[in-house]
């Protein structure tokens, strides 16, 4: 389909480690895709601040936790799972962790097929896979959870002005996390048509990488419209 092998070489002809997971979620199924390194796990940078405020959304659902519960100084629940999604939050990430347990959230995110992240060494790691799969049930609703807006509404503020947000339409979801040499971003594009995309970087360029990597998806894209 084209796509498997822009995936490839994107991964190999850019520098630094990186991992990808594609899928056109446009036409009938089985979905066109690419993927490389997808299962391989890498920190995750501050991106997993969108998992563990999912869990916490699972939580406050469930009753377990309250929204207002405090966390972090005068920051509550609901504070810190907003700004661990725009700002990759350390410390509301780790309140959040502590308040739930890393073994519930982790529960909480396997049961929507998240398997490759974990919340038990000394950093936390996830996999292109699980961000894909992760966005991909967002955007198209399939997470188990009534209230989805308190995940979406904090990505349009994401503190990562540079990557894919850039780029991106308005109606794009979009998250990431950038710590050290690692940077990380996730996206549900809907501009002709509808993708998952997530990509992984270790000692790239950071920003311009991930821009680069829609960019490509998306001039693909529009020559099979062409045709």
């Amino acid at each position: 389909d084209g796509y498997a092998a822009l995936i490839q070489q994107f991964a190999t002809d850019n520098p630094g480690k990186i991992a990808i997971s594609f899928t056109e979620l446009t036409g009938k199924r089985p979905y066109y895709g690419g993927s490389a390194n997808a299962e391989q796990q890498m920190p995750a940078a501050g991106i997993e601040g969108v998992y563990v405020a999912y869990a916490a959304q699972k939580g406050i659902e469930d009753g377990s936790i309250q929204p207002t519960d405090r966390i972090l100084g005068s920051l509550s629940v609901e504070d810190c799972m907003e700004v661990a999604i725009s700002d990759q939050n350390e410390d509301c990430i780790t309140g959040l962790l502590s308040k739930m347990g890393n073994e519930k959230v982790e529960a909480r995110i396997a049961e929507v097929g998240l398997t490759g992240t974990s919340f038990s060494g000394s950093v936390n790691v996830t996999t292109a896979r699980d961000m894909a799969l992760f966005m991909q049930q967002l955007g198209r609703n399939d997470l188990p959870i009534r209230n989805k807006n308190v995940l979406e509404i904090p990505m349009r503020d994401i503190a990562l002005r540079d990557g894919i947000i850039s780029i991106a339409p308005s109606s794009a979801r979009v998250a990431g996390g950038a710590l050290d040499a690692n940077y990380n971003e996730m996206a549900f594009i809907t501009e002709n048509g509808q993708y998952a995309v997530s990509i992984m970087t270790q000692g790239s360029a950071g920003s311009k990488t991930t821009v680069k990597l829609v960019k490509a998806i998306d001039a693909l894209k529009q020559q099979k419209q062409d045709l």
